[in-house]
């Protein structure tokens, strides 16, 4: 099978091959290596005879440079608290409404912000300490009971003092 071939070198000595074939894999000359992609392993445990022949061809053609598998990337955490959940959260509180307000200009705000999840995600996290509570504390109407902390906790007794003059 002639395919073309084409080689490129990044910054850290690696020999990049790119062609048509689905089989990817790279030379790192500095390292002595040559490290097969999870695809072409893949395809290798599946007694492939199209790879079989190229990994023969590679050790034929560089038999002083050991063969590795690509190592696999860092497993991102599945369980970070999206915006669904964090609005699933709020929910579920006593005062909905006033933490649903919060938040969406909490969320309005964060647009200006380099990294607007992280910055909704800080805000999150330091109103409702509770979340991370393996037993939250319910009122008697099953909401989930928010003990409020310092800037949140101000806020709160001006809206409260508000009403209260309103009334």
């Amino acid at each position: 099978m002639n395919t073309s071939i084409t080689l490129t070198q990044d910054g850290n000595g690696d020999v990049k091959k790119a062609t048509s074939n689905r089989y990817k894999y790279s030379f790192n000359f500095t390292n002595r290596t040559i490290t097969l992609s999870r695809s072409f392993l893949t395809a290798l445990n599946r007694d492939d005879d199209e790879a079989h022949k190229t990994v023969m061809r590679l050790q034929a053609n560089y038999p002083h440079l050991a063969i590795t598998n690509k190592p696999v990337g860092k497993r991102t955490n599945k369980s970070q608290i999206n915006y669904r959940k964090m609005i699933n959260f709020i929910e579920c509180l006593q005062e909905r409404d006033y933490y649903m307000e919060m938040f969406a200009a909490i969320r309005k705000a964060s647009k200006g912000n380099p990294s607007p999840y992280n910055y909704v995600r800080d805000w999150f996290f330091q109103t409702f300490a509770v979340y991370h509570d393996r037993f939250p504390e319910f009122d008697e109407e099953w909401k989930i009971v928010v003990q409020r902390k310092g800037l949140v906790d101000e806020i709160a007794e001006k809206r409260q003092e508000e009403v209260e003059e309103a009334s």
